[in-house]
């Protein structure tokens, strides 16, 4: 590259044909910031694919046909902060594979604030990749056919947590426990529009404290819920009349 490349922040790559993002394929570019790689027909990321990119901050995939992203792809990437996967069709996140964007350390914690990665075809939630983010803000896991979220899905997440979407999934039930972990977070938004086919939350008398914020907001009585909509908007509504899905106390 040239010497002007090489002092390169922000590269704008959108609706280009890369198949494959080879390995080392960004390594001059050391002082990269921003990287824009939308529509372009990527369909496999490899091994060390952004190596060298040690002060990439931005990382955009939104809108490609990703089905393959091999071990060690986001290797260096210790500085992302925003990573968009959106749109693609990832069936699944291996264990490890974000761990490179772990600051080594006595925290050992990651940069990582936002990441997309809903309209994928994830089948499950992708835990084990996931279980040691500790300070994510904003997790879109919407528009994915996942039918379980586990026990400990969220039990990583710190008080940082302010939006969970995890609306038009084929979520099957979902215990109370990940939504509970997220309870003392700063949780300002969960969307769970048209995601459910069942909720189960515990039995418990009028009064008592501990329903997860966002999904409802303050019991009214016995059997309503406050429940805030896609919009923000509040509604009072019967359990198991909640977009036409099934709301059932144990």
């Amino acid at each position: 590259l040239k010497k002007n490349q090489s002092q390169t922040r922000l590269l704008n790559l959108q609706k280009n044909n890369f198949p494959v993002l080879p390995t080392n394929g960004f390594r001059e570019l050391k002082k990269l910031v921003s990287l824009h790689l939308q529509s372009s027909r990527i369909k496999e990321i490899s091994t060390g694919a952004f190596r060298g990119l040690k002060n990439l901050v931005y990382l955009y995939l939104t809108d490609n046909q990703i089905s393959v992203i091999k071990p060690g792809a986001f290797d260096d990437l210790s500085e992302l902060t925003y990573l968009y996967l959106d749109q693609n069709k990832i069936p699944d996140l291996p264990k490890g594979l974000l761990s490179p964007l772990l600051k080594p350390g006595v925290f050992n914690v990651e940069n990582l604030a936002v990441l997309h990665l809903d309209k994928n075809q994830l089948s499950s939630y992708p835990v084990n990749a996931m279980s040691k983010l500790r300070v994510l803000e904003e997790l879109k896991l919407s528009h994915n056919p996942i039918e379980v979220i586990p026990d400990n899905a969220f039990q990583s997440f710190g008080r940082y947590l302010q939006t969970l979407n995890l609306d038009n999934m084929k979520l099957q039930k979902v215990s109370p426990f990940p939504l509970f972990q997220i309870s003392n977070t700063g949780l300002d938004f969960l969307l769970l529009y048209r995601a459910l086919s069942s909720l189960f939350l515990p039995k418990r008398r009028r009064g008592d404290p501990g329903l997860p914020v966002g999904l409802t907001s303050q019991l009214t009585t016995s059997d309503r819920v406050q429940v805030r909509d896609e919009r923000g908007r509040y509604s009072t509504l019967q359990l198991g009349c909640f977009m036409q899905n099934q709301i059932i106390w144990g």
